[in-house]
């Protein structure tokens, strides 16, 4: 049974990079998250860039158990699935995994997963956007694309990302206990 009461969420103004730090004290359910990161990184070393306080900027740590066969492409993956459906179960909008690492709305990038596993530990590491993107690639935020679906104005919707955040921890944590 997942337990949302179970995580240790250690929130942060600034931070380089909130895989770094997680990687500093890897326990059980560990769940860093920065406003802002000043070293933020994809797959391949890539850049992750967001504007202060747009974005769920956050790591995870999870212990994988004996016998568990969850590879790093497998755990993306099955992030990426649990990200997905909460953001469809939440918002009106129809998110898509591009394999292996990102979630797509509509073609255009609203989060990217950062996976490392060491010593039977997996850090999960994601970056959502939420409210803005960086205009340099071909991104989208949540906000935007709920905006396109009819609200009138983007002032009157508000997101809470402390809820947001703990939906996804919580489905993330199913759908691992359950590979």
């Amino acid at each position: 049974m997942c337990h949302l009461n179970d995580f240790r969420i250690e929130y942060y103004d600034t931070l380089p990079s909130t895989n770094d730090l997680v990687r500093e004290d890897l326990r059980h359910l560990r769940v860093i998250v920065a406003d802002f990161q000043t070293k933020g990184r994809g797959q391949r070393e890539n850049i992750w860039e967001a504007e202060k306080g747009s974005s769920i900027l956050a790591s995870m740590v999870y212990e994988l158990k004996y016998g568990q066969n969850l590879d790093s492409e497998k755990l993306s993956l099955t992030t990426a699935r649990a990200i997905s459906e909460v953001l469809a179960e939440t918002y009106p909008i129809t998110p898509s995994v591009k394999f292996p690492n990102d979630i797509l709305i509509e073609g255009k990038k609203v989060c990217g997963i950062l996976i490392e596993v060491t010593n039977g530990f997996a850090v999960v590491g994601f970056g959502i956007n939420v409210t803005s993107s960086p205009d340099a690639y071909n991104s989208t935020s949540i906000l935007a694309e709920i905006a396109k679906k009819g609200v009138n104005s983007t002032e009157q919707l508000t997101i809470n990302k402390d809820l947001l955040l703990k939906k996804i921890l919580h489905k993330i944590r199913c759908f691992y206990e359950n590979q």
